[in-house]
């Protein structure tokens, strides 16, 4: 890879965090609050409220892979330990990826939901130091993390899906050779999220029956002086009881990104 100053770097980072997060296990990401429509359809498969949709058994350990423009990449996503809260059950664990680098994002189960949460990565944790020391970057802020999603443990189609704020990377960066200070900000987040429907799936893992599919929307945009983009990826997952995260799919224009469960062990 080539060298890229540390501001690149930070924003490639973060963009490569939030690929795995969301493309691969969706536990990079949490889900606040879901509000129920007046037309909602009641799941025709209802399931007992005490199994919901992630992993909850120790050493029990899901093997992944994604498929993207013609990349592969493999992960697997380990129950590391689970503890019991003031007010419900908490369920950690560890995502680790072929590069080397891991996430240990953690599941906080309550009452008919359950809150699927993220730490912010090491790696994305010693650039964001090195962009505080760096003598050319000033008025650093990063607000917003983690992400926060919440799924309903009993859910119904059209169950809508309510997202935390976006998350917010700004900074001003000062070229010393032409003198001038150029104000950089980046935003990430989620919205138009709800319960779609219950699928039967099959992957190389297995065939589920019953996954909830949830479909919604991630937004990135960069605002700059000069220039700046947005892009919007239309986000489709499948959560089988017991397991979670069974098939991702991200649409970005004509580009497709799957993700699917190639393997099981310790159930």
């Amino acid at each position: 890879m080539q060298q890229m100053t540390a501001t690149k770097a930070a924003a490639f980072q973060t963009s490569s965090i939030v690929r795995k997060g969301l493309g691969a296990l969706a536990l990079g990401i949490l889900f606040t609050a879901c509000k129920k429509d007046d037309k909602d359809i009641p799941n025709p498969n209802p399931q007992p409220q005490n199994e919901s949709y992630y992993a909850a058994k120790t050493n029990m350990a899901l093997q992944y892979q994604s498929v993207d423009g013609g990349e592969t990449e493999n992960y697997t996503l380990t129950v590391t330990g689970q503890k019991d809260s003031a007010d419900g059950k908490v369920y950690n664990y560890r995502n680790a990826f072929a590069d080397g680098t891991s996430i240990n994002p953690f599941v906080y189960a309550k009452g008919n939901s359950f809150t699927l949460v993220s730490t912010v990565p090491a790696e994305l944790a010693d650039i964001i130091e090195a962009m505080k020391d760096d003598p050319t970057v000033s008025d650093f802020e990063l607000t917003g993390l983690p992400l926060q999603q919440k799924l309903p443990a009993n859910p119904q189609v059209n169950q809508a899906l309510e997202f935390s704020d976006p998350m917010h990377m700004g900074l001003n960066i000062h070229d010393e050779e032409e003198d001038e200070t150029m104000r950089m900000d980046m935003y990430f987040g989620f919205s138009d999220g709800k319960v779609v429907g219950f699928e039967d799936v099959t992957t190389p893992a297995g065939t589920f029956k019953n996954t909830m599919k949830v479909q919604y929307k991630a937004t990135m945009t960069l605002e700059m002086p000069v220039g700046g983009n947005e892009s919007e990826t239309l986000i489709t997952q499948w959560f089988a009881k017991g397991i979670g995260l069974v098939k991702s799919e991200e649409k970005e224009g004509t580009n497709t990104s799957i993700t699917t469960l190639i393997g099981v062990t310790g159930k």
